[in-house]
């Protein structure tokens, strides 16, 4: 019976840590509520959630209208120490928070402060969040292989209008919503770490089982 419980609690000290949650950050842009007038300056709030974990860096990308927003800065929130918003094209930019202590929870991340410099005709979606795209590094001592010019395109046949018309925009989608994105996570290489651990932590357990067999022998 002894036996038994031994081989029970080895069990269980070595396959349970195997089955922690997997946790990812996430992000949540809220926009301001209520109608956007020309001349008004309004704050969009970015949120992270750390589902668990502990963090002393973020990062998520932010594009907004440029035909209705001037940017105008951005401010650290309780979660983050420091922010900084690199520009990557028109109407685009980077945000990357740093928190030397480290952060878990979900708290505001950073305030985005625009000012209205035209009225939008309609509802429209006037700044998302987006994923940032992973920079491609080159191994040091190495020369990245030149890439070939693209070949160039004819002209299309028919024009896509006649003369004289123009084509009408669509309207984007409404403000005041709630938009959330969350970095990719490595999932497969978890779920095989995991695996690996699984089958070596079985291969221990029938290692003890025989040592207890030839004791009790």
């Amino acid at each position: 019976m002894l036996n038994k419980f031994l081989t029970l609690v080895v069990f269980f000290l070595i396959v349970f840590p195997l089955f922690h949650k997997v946790y990812a950050v996430t992000y949540d842009l809220i926009a301001p509520e209520g109608q956007l007038h020309r001349g008004q300056e309004v704050q969009f709030t970015i949120y992270i959630d750390t589902e668990g974990t502990t963090v002393t860096t973020g990062q998520i990308g932010v594009t907004y209208e440029t035909q209705y927003l001037e940017y105008l800065g951005i401010t650290a929130g309780p979660a983050m120490t420091s922010v900084t918003a690199a520009p990557q094209e028109t109407g685009s930019f980077l945000i990357t928070g740093t928190n030397a202590s480290g952060f878990s929870g979900n708290d505001i991340f950073a305030n985005l402060n625009f000012k209205i410099i035209a009225d939008a005709p309609g509802s429209t979606e006037l700044c998302a969040l987006f994923i940032p795209t992973p920079s491609p590094t080159t191994p040091p001592g190495t020369t990245p292989n030149p890439t070939s010019p693209p070949n160039p395109t004819n002209p299309p046949t028919n024009p896509t209008s006649s003369p004289g018309t123009t084509t009408a925009p669509t309207s984007p989608p409404a403000p005041g919503s709630k938009g959330g994105t969350n970095p990719p996570a490595s999932g497969n290489n978890s779920q095989a770490a995991i695996a690996l651990s699984l089958g070596f932590a079985l291969v221990m357990v029938y290692g003890v089982l025989r040592f207890f067999r030839k004791i009790k022998a």
